[in-house]
């Protein structure tokens, strides 16, 4: 054991220096809220104004987005009246990082190396894809506070009703927050198998929650949406069957937690963990988080291909796997001798170039942050004045960021992908007859947007059809992209 005071004032300050370097890396950010939080917004707020849960008033119900909690928690400050853009998104990810690290401080203490507890504190919250996707808008922060919930829970001993039905309580509302988190469901019956004289009862009340909330939203979904499945699974599919990237994926989930050292990091991991169960010095601590980083390995290689980049998708991943090293580095210094000051170093050494390494990141990923909602809304309104020019007062509108379209007023709007609309989710990228079918006989949209990659991806600027129906009216710079190209109909 590594001797370190572990006074109550020890883990009040860890946890306040940890939400200091946390709040500095979040104000490299400091307006920025990605585009993607505007379909977020658009649905809350048009949910808390008696709408529905449509991205525009007046169109069709469909579920264009796959975080139904954290838009309900949006919703209800536009139902206050405190859904101030972009201040309330950022907020609302910042307290619940500010939880995850209170809850933290708690998990710090059962490691028996205090210094190592307190760089769970530190890392976690301050990682550069937490902080980032945190204060985006989107639900990252949510989603942090839950997980590390989750490993509180499971970290609990012995496993009694009333814990294990918090646990598919968090299980549930993680499922809600992002839906691939469902693959968490099996991760209590794993732990109980052989190893609670009443597992069968704590399993009934584990169940409980999890068909009340998860069952009752996939009836809710059915009823008012009319699908099985959200519009985003549709739109987004199994996209990575059909890349090459899913090989990457590996490389890139190693990086995520080992930066620069990246497979080498993760192949040095399963040695020791192969070592500790060698030496039967394999914990219940060590178990739940080995099943939540397979989970979060698994939910990483099956999404797919993120264009917002940086690691979105794996921050199950990210959490279980900082987890999981620094507990095992925990259990292999209390096994090894030597030098109290020298693991002491070492600690404070690797725990400060971690810190400093990921604030260099999250400083870098903030001069160029990724498809900004205010410029995607400043391009909605260049649309608006092109329509004004052209005699079109509220103009359909077809475009692959809709974010900023969404959330301005004047225009109906579709998303090339099809996010937000299930023929275009269905056809695009997919089926391409049967997408320029729809958008020449049944959406006719008087403007189409295109830029970089979506230009080549629809393949429109290609088809005779569309050349004939559509004409350049304007073609001007996109950020670092190609350029954008603004087509209006004849």
């Amino acid at each position: 054991m590594i001797r370190v005071s572990t006074s109550k004032i020890f883990w009040i300050g860890t946890a306040g220096l940890s939400m200091g370097l946390f709040l500095i890396q979040a104000l490299f950010f400091q307006y920025w809220l990605v585009d993607d939080a505007g379909i977020s917004l658009a649905y809350a707020m048009n949910w808390a104004e008696g709408h529905g849960l449509v991205d525009q008033p007046g169109k069709d119900a469909v579920e264009g987005y796959s975080n139904f909690l954290w838009i309900g928690l949006l919703a209800a400050c536009q139902k206050l009246r405190i859904l101030l853009i972009p201040i309330s998104p950022k907020l609302l990810g910042i307290t619940c990082c500010f939880l995850g690290i209170y809850l933290l401080s708690s998990i710090g203490k059962i490691f028996s190396s205090p210094l190592v507890g307190a760089m769970l504190i530190l890392l976690l919250p301050n990682h550069p894809s937490v902080v980032q996707w945190a204060v985006s808008g989107l639900e990252t922060g949510l989603y942090f506070f839950l997980i590390i919930w989750l490993i509180w829970l499971l970290f609990q001993r012995p496993y009694t009703y009333r814990l294990a039905l918090m646990i598919g309580t968090c299980i549930s509302l993680l499922s809600l927050t992002r839906p691939e988190a469902i693959l968490l469901v099996g991760i209590l019956p794993i732990l109980l198998w052989k190893a609670e004289k009443n597992a069968w009862g704590i399993m009934g009340v584990y169940i409980g929650p999890i068909l009340l909330f998860i069952g009752g939203y996939s009836l809710f979904r059915w009823l008012y949406f009319g699908e099985l499945l959200p519009n985003t699974f549709y739109a987004k599919g199994w996209q990575m069957v059909n890349t090459m990237a899913v090989w990457a994926k590996p490389h890139h989930m190693a990086k995520a937690i080992y930066g620069p050292a990246g497979l080498a990091g993760l192949i040095g991991l399963i040695l020791a963990l192969v070592h500790l169960f060698k030496k039967q010095l394999w914990d219940k601590n060590l178990k739940a988080l080995s099943l939540l980083l397979g989970v979060g390995a698994i939910q990483f290689l099956l999404m797919p291909y993120d264009h917002l980049d940086w690691y979105r998708y794996a921050t199950l991943f990210i959490i279980s796997g900082i987890s999981i090293s620094l507990l095992t580095l925990d259990i292999l210094l209390s096994e090894i001798r030597g030098s109290l000051l020298m693991k002491n170093g070492l600690l404070l050494g690797v725990g400060a170039i971690y810190l400093l390494y990921s604030s260099f990141l999250s400083f870098e990923r903030s001069r160029e942050p990724v498809v900004p909602l205010t410029a995607i809304q400043e391009r909605a309104q260049l649309v608006k004045s092109i329509a004004k020019e052209h005699g079109l007062t509220e103009p359909t509108v077809l475009t692959p960021d809709v974010g900023g379209f969404l959330l301005s007023k004047g225009m109906k709007v579709y998303d090339l992908p099809g996010l937000c609309n299930r023929e275009l989710a269905d056809t695009f990228g997919k089926d391409q007859a049967s997408f320029t079918a729809y958008l020449f006989r049944e959406l006719r949209p008087d403007i189409i947007t295109l830029h970089g990659l979506w230009t080549e991806e629809s393949q429109l600027t290609e088809s005779p059809r569309f050349k004939a129906t559509y004409r350049l009216v304007y073609s001007g710079p996109n950020g670092q992209e190609s350029a954008l190209l603004v087509f209006i109909r004849n």
